[in-house]
This record gives structure tokens, C-alpha cells and sequence, in this order.
């Protein structure tokens, strides 16, 4: 900021010595074009002063974008998920726009399903609930499928209402957007493909201003940037924190990534693939491999971005379950259901996924990731069992 004032005193300096030496020759002149000159320069001064607070106004705009581009880049290396990414990059970009107070950011798969990744001041756990297409969005019904830089949209809930299906209505109520009265809509592409969008949003009508939404796209700009770094150091890093075959995270990385959760609820819910041996033994270690991965299909399925889970070798999966003992009950039924109506099909046979799994809840069991482990293992070999007798 010091170098800016520096610069902006030394050229309106020059400025104004240039403007009196003019000034001082004409004087010399002719005395009666002396107000005038006068007036003239006034008048220059002042639109020098002008274009100058202009200039210095885009300067900090873009000193404000290179701290903040360096500090998305250094949380390349701090974060473990995409999602973790995104939230700080949101929350980076909300800081930064005057009168924003809430946000989200959304990616678009190459189907077109619209996902949160995202969110401040929203719920987004009800927000990832939701099914939605891009063409269903507001943004888009908006702007007739086209696809500009950035659009500012107001009437928030009349515009939700006209595009968001009738049972999605309470969610949305639930996500929190009923005070939105105006949204910032900038896109985010990614090797000239539509990537995602950024929402920023205010709960006053006229909140926002040209200044904002320029400043927001240079963010978008920059965001496309730190998202494709992220993803080739991601490349470099994935084998020392991921497993080959499921891509879910190993044993180290989830006992790391749980021990940031502190005090918040979690369940620990220990998984084991009850005929994988048989599925090895009788089809080969190929459509093993194809077992192991439709399980975790099914179980990804039904949990959220911001819970953990993990392969912890061979038939075994321990998931960080981050919600309600009730909303665990729903969730165990959830995936129950979808094995019964998805079974892996080879060969036109039907290779029924049988799992055995048991929990363990922070606090009420133990405070002690390893603990909580063993005391969901224990269970998990219980209900195998369990299994066992009935069967027999």
C-alpha cells in the first residue's frame, strides 16, 4: 500500500509542476485568459486525480487477488481433500467481496449433475441431498442456456420456486436460502469446460456493484487456476495416502484426517466383506477386485464429502461416520437397500455383496481413535457371527 501512495504522489506531482509551467506561460501571455487557465487547470487536476484513484483502486484490487492467490496456493499443501479446498477457497473469496455473507460453490460432472461442494452460511448436508440437473438451476433457466462471464440475479426464491421440483422446495428451505435476496453467479472452467460455478450472495437487494462482480471473476480466474494445481499434486501424492484399488484413503491417512474432527460427533463404523474369499476362490482375483469396488460404489453413495473412509486392507473398510445416531440408523438401512437393488452382475449371475459391520461412537465408547477402532471391530466380528448362527 506504501508503493502505491508513493507512486500516485510522484506522478500526480508531475502532474500538477507540468500543468503550472502551462499555466505560468500563458499567464505571461495574455492576462485575460488567466481564469480561464485557471478553471482549465483545476479542472485537469481534478480528472488527474480521478484517473488516478482508478488506477490506485485496481491496484489494490489486484494486490487484494495476489495475496489471496497465494494463500489458495499454500492451502494446496495443507489440505487433504478437494473439499477441503473448496471451503477455504470459498471462504477466502466471502472475505474479500464487500457485503457478501453467504456462499457456495458447485462442480458439474460431465452428465450434468450439479454437486456443493461447498458452502458458508448454508447447510450442506442438505444442500449435497439435493438432485439436480445444471438445466434445473436458476442460473441457467435464467439466462435460456446461455453461458455468459457472470450474472447477478435477485428474487432469489421466486426464481428457486420456478425451477426447483416440488420436493426439493423444503430443502431448500432447509438449506437456508429463503434471506438471499441477491447472488453473484460467476463460472468456473477448467481447460475451456464448464467446471462448477461460484454463488456469492447478500440478503440486501442492492448489495452488490460492478467492482464486485469483477472482483469475483478475477477470483474465478484464479480459482481454475489452484484447482488444476491442486489435482496434479494431487497425482504426486496420491499413492502414499490413497489405496491403489478403491481409491479410498489408507490406514494412516484416515486416523490422521480423524484426529482433526476434535470434538465433533462421529460414529466409527467398521466394515468386512463376509464372501470375498469365495468370490476370489470361485470367479478369480479380478472380479474380486470388481467386488471390492461395488461395495465401495454402494457405500459412497450413501455418505456425505465431509465423511471419512477408508480401506484398511484386504476385506476390511472402517468409515468416520460424521452425523446423528439416528441418521446412522437411516444410513445402515440406506445401504442395506441399495445392495438388495444393485447387486454386482457377472456373467449373467448375480453376486450377491454380504458385509458384516459394527460401531463404535466417540465419547460414549472412547475418545481414542484406536480404541473406537477395536471396540467397532469387535462388534463387526459379533455380527458376523451372529449372521452365522441364524444362517445355520
Amino acid at each position: 500500500m506504501n508503493k502505491i501512495l508513493t507512486y500516485v504522489t510522484r506522478s500526480t506531482g508531475k502532474g500538477l509542476l507540468i500543468l503550472l509551467a502551462i499555466f505560468q506561460i500563458f499567464i505571461y501571455l495574455d492576462y485575460e485568459y488567466a481564469k480561464l487557465l485557471t478553471l482549465i487547470s483545476i479542472g485537469l487536476i481534478l480528472l488527474s486525480i480521478v484517473l488516478m484513484s482508478v488506477k490506485v483502486n485496481k491496484m489494490e484490487i489486484q494486490q487484494k487477488i495476489a495475496s489471496s492467490v497465494t494463500r489458495m496456493t499454500q492451502l494446496i499443501l495443507k489440505v487433504d481433500t478437494k473439499e477441503e479446498l473448496y471451503q477455504m477457497v470459498l471462504e477466502e473469496i466471502i472475505k474479500n467481496v464487500s457485503g457478501a455473507e453467504k456462499g457456495s460453490m458447485i462442480t458439474i460432472d460431465e452428465h450434468g449433475d450439479v454437486r456443493f461442494e461447498s458452502v458458508v452460511g448454508f447447510d450442506l448436508e442438505a444442500a449435497q441431498s439435493m438432485s439436480m440437473k445444471l438445466e434445473d438451476t436458476f442460473l441457467f433457466k435464467a439466462i435460456d442456456g446461455e453461458m455468459p462471464k457472470s450474472i447477478v440475479v435477485t428474487d432469489i426464491a421466486k426464481k428457486n420456486e420456478s425451477v426447483v421440483a416440488k420436493n426439493d422446495t423444503n430443502i431448500m428451505h432447509r438449506i437456508g436460502v429463503q434471506n438471499v435476496k441477491a447472488t453473484i453467479c460467476v463460472p468456473i472452467t477448467l481447460d475451456k469446460q464448464l467446471f462448477g460455478m461460484i454463488n456469492i450472495d447478500s440478503e440486501s437487494v442492492n448489495q452488490f456493484n460492478r467492482e464486485d462482480i469483477e472482483l469475483i471473476e478475477l477470483f474465478s480466474d484464479e480459482v481454475s487456476k489452484v484447482v488444476k494445481l491442486y489435482t496434479l499434486f494431487e497425482k504426486t501424492i496420491i499413492d502414499s495416502k490413497y489405496d491403489g484399488l478403491t481409491g479410498l484413503y489408507n490406514r494412516s491417512t484416515f486416523k490422521q484426517r480423524i484426529h482433526r474432527l476434535k470434538d465433533e460427533e462421529y460414529i466409527v463404523v467398521y466394515f468386512d466383506l463376509d464372501s470375498l474369499k469365495v468370490v476370489n476362490d470361485t470367479y478369480g482375483h479380478d472380479i474380486g477386485d470388481l467386488y471390492l469396488n461395488h461395495f465401495v460404489e454402494g457405500i459412497n453413495k450413501q455418505i456425505l464429502g465431509k465423511e471419512i473412509f477408508s480401506r484398511f486392507g484386504g476385506d476390511e473398510f472402517v468409515l468416520c461416520f460424521c452425523r446423528s445416531k439416528d441418521t446412522y440408523k437411516s444410513f445402515i438401512s440406506q445401504c442395506e437397500r441399495w445392495f438388495k437393488n444393485y447387486p454386482l452382475e457377472y456373467n449373467n449371475e448375480v453376486l450377491k455383496v454380504d458385509y458384516s459391520f459394527g460401531e463404535a461412537y466417540y465419547k460414549t465408547d472412547s475418545e481414542d481413535i484406536d480404541e473406537l477402532i477395536k471396540i467397532a471391530d469387535r462388534r463387526m466380528y459379533d455380527h458376523k457371527l451372529s449372521k452365522k448362527e441364524v444362517s445355520m
